[in-house]
């Protein structure tokens, strides 16, 4: 999917593109599943308070920290 959005789907994406392809350049994009196992674990094993939250990725609390292991 990220080669796609880097080689196919520029035109929809305006300034989104710009940076999605200096991220590549810098190595600071994940794995697919990195935040594909986070989810899941979301899903799996979330504590019940975290219903309904919006989460950032890069954000570590004691609640979600558990759910990063890979």
């Amino acid at each position: 999917m990220q080669e796609d959005i880097r080689e196919k789907h520029s035109e929809g994406m305006g300034t989104s593109h710009e940076r999605f392809l200096k991220l590549k350049e810098e190595g600071k994009l994940l794995r697919p599943e990195q935040p594909g196992n986070v989810i899941a674990r979301l899903a799996l094993e979330a504590e019940p308070a975290l219903s309904g939250k919006f989460l950032k990725y890069y954000t570590i609390t004691p609640s979600i920290r558990c759910l990063r292991r890979y």
